[in-house]
């Protein structure tokens, strides 16, 4: 990847990855908080380890969940989402969670 996108004149600083560990087993751990945007992680039901974000920015709120079954966090913390985006989640609206 690095080898293409030198060939391809690509900023070498679009290359860089930050790798931040946090602790999933916590409800509504903020994980990212920078310019206004924070990233919230609530545990998932999958694997151990798994987890379902929340991102919040400019007064809109995004309830992130994979291919998890929904638990007590994802419905405590979806509550007012913008948008809905779960793999397993029938409901995918527009209009704020209620």
């Amino acid at each position: 990847m690095v080898r293409q996108a030198r060939r391809r004149n690509a900023e070498s600083a679009t290359l860089i990855m930050n790798v931040h560990e946090f602790d999933w087993s916590k409800v509504s751990n903020v994980v990212y908080d920078r310019n206004g945007v924070v990233i919230r992680s609530i545990p998932a039901i999958q694997l151990e380890g798994s987890v379902s974000f929340i991102l919040e920015w400019n007064g809109l709120k995004l309830a992130f969940s994979g291919d998890t079954l929904a638990n007590k966090w994802w419905v405590e913390h979806a509550q007012g989402a913008d948008q809905l985006a779960s793999v397993n989640s029938p409901v995918r609206t527009r209009h704020r969670v209620r």
